[in-house]
């Protein structure tokens, strides 16, 4: 059976603003079911206009990950694991990182647009991309295969490069969030005999914090966000994991992840990480992503979404309430999924 278990505290102060009136402020201690790590629903950030895409990113774009620099200018794979050096899919194509993060640290520049717009990210362009990931990692040796796929998003989300591109990262460990996962996975599997994600999509399933099912994904707003902002995750019907996704559920996937920034986007948040994992076989896991928006808090001074409260305490700090802004998201994809015809908008509406 899944928790959502919670604790509301309250700071008390005289406030200035209201001739010195005690005022008293709730904060909420809430514990992710999964993982059982606290956050902090706290300082609730207000609500902001669409972003615009700075001038400053739009100046700084260079086509480095397009059409024809992409096949000069970017590194090669040996033989041994890329024949060609390079593996491409319709538009994207994967090269190894320049700067690498691990032992295997992939990159998949998104379709050849240097710069695409909040709104306007191509859904087969991301369901290609995430096509060369799942045949990369087949390459992989089984002991190097439990992995992590992520992107970054203009530059709050720490991307330095604008055009749209995933990468990864795989080696000899598991990175700690994705075994922190397996452990509460296992925990619970023996605890009811039953997966964690099965329970999680039942508790969640028409509740405030959800956003609907489509194509065999389910959407909701995580419970406990670790980010600043609420987090979306979307998780597999029975997919446990990348390399057994065929192209159909794949793009399927791609077409929920661009409909999700498109919303959060007319909510006023354009950049993000996606975080998407197992990249290997893991028993009672299941195939997912998290969307995890990211924001400047005063954009004129470029102030980060991160603080002292998350790299201090290494929990989450969520500066919005996750059912309210459940809301919200829920009115922005149903105003989108009316306003588009095709494209992802079918992958919006809640199978019933």
């Amino acid at each position: 059976m899944i928790e959502f278990r919670s604790t509301i505290v309250e700071s008390t102060f005289l406030d200035p603003q209201d001739d010195w009136a005690e005022r008293s402020i709730e904060i909420e201690h809430r514990r992710d079911p999964l993982t059982g790590r606290f956050s902090r629903v706290a300082h609730y950030i207000p609500a902001r206009e669409k972003e615009d895409v700075a001038q400053a990113v739009l100046d700084a774009v260079l086509p480095i990950f397009a059409p024809p620099l992409v096949g000069q200018i970017t590194p090669k794979y040996g033989a041994d694991i890329v024949a060609d050096g390079r593996m491409t899919r319709g538009r994207s194509v994967l090269f190894p990182n320049l700067n690498p993060y691990d032992e295997y640290s992939p990159v998949v520049a998104i379709g050849d647009q240097p710069l695409v717009l909040p709104g306007e990210l191509p859904a087969e362009d991301v369901g290609d991309a995430l096509c060369l990931m799942r045949d990369f990692f087949e390459r992989l040796p089984s002991d190097r295969e439990l992995g992590l796929v992520g992107w970054n998003y203009l530059p709050q989300s720490s991307s330095s490069i604008p055009h749209p591109h995933l990468q990864a990262v795989a080696t000899y460990r598991i990175p700690e969030r994705p075994a922190e996962e397996y452990a509460g996975e296992a925990a619970y599997r023996e605890a009811h005999d039953s997966d964690f994600w099965d329970g999680l999509v039942k508790a969640e399933r028409d509740g405030r914090r959800w956003l609907g099912s489509s194509n065999g994904w389910h959407r909701m707003v995580v419970f406990a966000p670790r980010s600043t902002l609420p987090e979306t995750l979307v998780v597999s019907d029975d997919i446990r994991h990348l390399q057994a996704a065929g192209d159909d559920a794949l793009h399927a996937l791609a077409a929920q992840l661009v409909a999700i920034a498109a919303a959060y986007h007319d909510l006023g948040y354009s950049s993000f990480n996606v975080a998407l994992h197992p990249t290997g076989d893991v028993e009672g896991s299941r195939l997912r992503a998290r969307y995890i928006p990211r924001a400047f808090i005063v954009p004129k001074l470029s102030s980060s979404d991160w603080s002292w409260v998350h790299v201090g305490t290494e929990e989450g700090l969520c500066m919005s309430n996750p059912e309210v802004f459940a809301d919200n998201l829920r009115e922005r994809l149903g105003l989108l999924g009316a306003r588009l015809r095709g494209g992802y908008s079918s992958f919006i509406v809640d199978e019933r």
